[in-house]
């Protein structure tokens, strides 16, 4: 099944032209958000609280998903410890609507949404304040999906 969307990109060579290449887009896991509800995936935690298999896999990208939605964790927000425990608990049983985790896969939760969190803030300053030095250059140019 096709977790991601396709898009194309216009790449220049060396010599001057031009060539439109298929690169993946955003994963959207449809599977995951398709889920009637009620019905969750069951995830597995070894003895370090990591979750395992295919269906830990599933929920490292669900929260990759989490941790770019503006909605559940926005951007405006500075440092993660500034990040309200409410909110924190609200990522988790919005987690748990989809997941079934134990309550000791709930540290895992928090902790892999800050780091993919950080890691999404990290690439978009990386990239836009590199390419775009004005603040109203990156304003006109900031990606779709942030409001």
């Amino acid at each position: 099944m096709n977790n991601s969307t396709d898009t194309k990109v216009q790449q220049n060579d060396e010599s001057g032209s031009s060539e439109e290449r298929k690169v993946c887009g955003p994963t959207i896991l449809k599977d995951i958000r398709k889920l009637p509800p009620g019905n969750t995936i069951a995830i597995q935690f070894n003895n370090r609280n990591q979750p395992i298999r295919k269906e830990g896999r599933k929920l490292a990208r669900f929260l990759g998903i989490i941790a770019r939605s503006p909605e559940l964790t926005p951007l405006k927000i500075d440092d993660w410890r500034n990040f309200a425990k409410d909110e924190k608990k609200k990522l988790v049983e919005f987690v748990k609507k989809k997941f079934s985790i134990p309550t000791r896969g709930e540290a895992y939760v928090i902790k892999s949404t800050r780091k993919k969190w950080k890691d999404y803030k990290y690439d978009l300053k990386n990239v836009y304040t590199t390419k775009y030095k004005t603040k109203d250059a990156l304003l006109r140019n900031k990606p779709r999906r942030i409001p």
